[in-house]
């Protein structure tokens, strides 16, 4: 359901009513329109620059995009364990060649696969299907200036389109010196 926005915004007076920041139903309109639509940040690729390189971070309501493993090529996965939904990766950042849910302890490599599920013999009969198991991707993922971004949407337009004339911004940016830029270290949420 739509919410009437005229009275929160004030565009002739640059007023924005603090509403905006508390409204349960504005914020599930971000979640839809926003964070399930658009092209995300989700790192720098100096933040990983190892293979098995981890970055996670939080994104609308959850888990999800979570973060990028770097690889090759690159990918990045919904943080949520494909089994019951648990939480999958806790830390920041990091380096790891598998991530393990510490609900049932089910472990995927670094590349989304299913690599390890507690006593499947015993709980599975050895029926389960592994392969369709996996973390879920996102839709798509790609890379503009070093900036790793991606969006859960399969329908949305490719990263240089969605940016459009922005890249004459980011360009600025980033162009300012030989070699790019460089992420320190440490993270700002």
């Amino acid at each position: 359901m739509a919410t009437d926005f005229g009275g929160l915004v004030g565009v002739e007076n640059g007023l924005i009513s603090r509403r905006i920041f508390i409204e349960p139903k504005i914020y599930a309109q971000e979640l839809e329109r926003i964070f399930a639509r658009c092209w995300l940040f989700l790192c720098h690729e100096t933040q990983i620059p190892q293979p098995g390189g981890f970055f996670h971070d939080l994104h609308g309501r959850g888990p999800g995009p979570g973060g990028a493993r770097r690889r090759r090529p690159g990918s990045a996965f919904l943080n949520i364990c494909s089994h019951r939904g648990n939480r999958l990766c806790r830390a920041d950042a990091g380096n790891a060649a598998t991530f393990t849910c510490a609900y049932h302890g089910w472990t995927y490599g670094n590349d989304g696969r299913l690599v390890g599920v507690p006593y499947l013999k015993e709980a599975y009969y050895g029926e389960l299907q592994r392969e369709r198991c996996g973390l879920e991707s996102v839709a798509q993922l790609d890379s503009y200036k070093g900036l790793l971004l991606a969006t859960v949407d399969p329908q949305a337009p490719p990263l240089r389109e969605y940016l459009g004339k922005a890249t004459w911004y980011l360009d600025v940016f980033f162009d300012r010196r030989e070699g790019g830029i460089e992420v320190v270290v440490g993270t700002h949420t």
